[in-house]
């Protein structure tokens, strides 16, 4: 079982006189709060119900309800499917089904479909959610290769069709969408990662390259093991949107284990790009993770057997 919420107070901090509940620059009241219940039986089939509640100016941003299963028959099978649905629209944001194979232990396959409807994925609070996209369905391969301990490896071709009924079109519309992965483990207990990423995806009135680099590096401060995480997001467009064909997003973190079970994270980040020119932000988390004390011989932590 997992719960979350909180709210911006960057804001409020940075322009507003105390006490900070006057609302005096008419920001409103901003918050969000949610969880997911999970199930696991034995390791072969894991569900979850989940809830997502968020409020933007004092008036729902988000409502939504998810659910997601996986069940492993065979050791080499891995039948999956999850669903967020919009409780404001009464239909489906995201849809996907997914088969996975692993026909040897180093590599796995995974088929999927998706049907995803980007409009509710905007706020509808915000004044963009009027210009979206087509709502799309895909069909997709992804492979993954673990090729040693260390390293590993994905690429996935995705084929999509665009819905081109809304503006005065008729049928479907195919585009592509194509990605490469890879990743690298090292350090103590193979904690740190690093990760580059590329992907292009089409749409119906234009296309985008993303680029990606991460990393997560665990370091020592007096005894007390750190990680420092770096985030670079790079987008380019092929056709310019408001004169401007290339985002930018940077982002860095410092990750502290206050105890087994609590970890503080806090950064921050900027970005750049066609719709907000400038954009900063900075975030503290608290984590907590608890698991219920597990009765019998058997134990499940996290999807695996004890």
């Amino acid at each position: 079982m997992g719960i979350f919420g909180g709210a911006p107070t960057g804001t409020r901090v940075a322009f507003q006189p105390w006490p900070v509940d006057e609302d005096r620059y008419n920001y409103g009241y901003n918050w969000l709060l949610g969880g997911r219940i999970g199930f696991v039986d034995l390791g072969t089939l894991a569900a979850g119900v989940s809830f997502v509640h968020r409020r933007y100016r004092g008036r729902v941003a988000d409502n939504d309800l998810g659910v997601d299963l996986t069940y492993s028959p065979l050791s080499f099978l891995e039948l999956s499917g999850s669903a967020a649905i919009s409780l404001e629209a009464l239909r489906p944001k995201e849809v996907k089904a997914a088969v996975g194979l692993t026909p040897v232990r180093s590599l796995t396959a995974s088929l999927g479909y998706q049907r995803s409807s980007p409009d509710l994925w905007v706020p509808r609070t915000s004044i963009f959610s009027v210009f979206s996209e087509e709502t799309f369905q895909e069909a997709s391969l992804d492979l993954r290769w673990n090729a040693t301990r260390r390293m590993s490896l994905e690429a996935g071709y995705g084929r999509r069709l665009y819905s081109a009924v809304g503006d005065g079109r008729d049928g479907l519309e195919g585009k592509n969408r194509a990605a490469v992965r890879a990743s690298y483990r090292f350090g103590e207990e193979l904690a740190g990662r690093a990760v580059a990423e590329v992907e292009r995806i089409e749409a119906m009135e234009n296309a985008a390259t993303r680029v990606r680099l991460a990393g997560r590096l665990p370091v020592r401060l007096h005894n007390h093991p750190l990680a420092l995480v770096a985030d670079l997001d790079m987008l380019l467009l092929d056709e310019p949107i408001r004169d401007t064909s290339a985002g930018l997003s940077a982002n860095g973190y410092l990750e502290l284990p206050l105890r087994r079970d609590l970890r503080l994270l806090a950064g921050g980040g900027a970005s750049t790009g066609p719709l907000l020119q400038r954009q900063g932000s900075f975030l503290v988390r608290l984590t907590w993770e608890f698991e219920a004390p597990a009765t019998g011989e058997v134990s499940v932590q996290r999807g695996r057997l004890q």
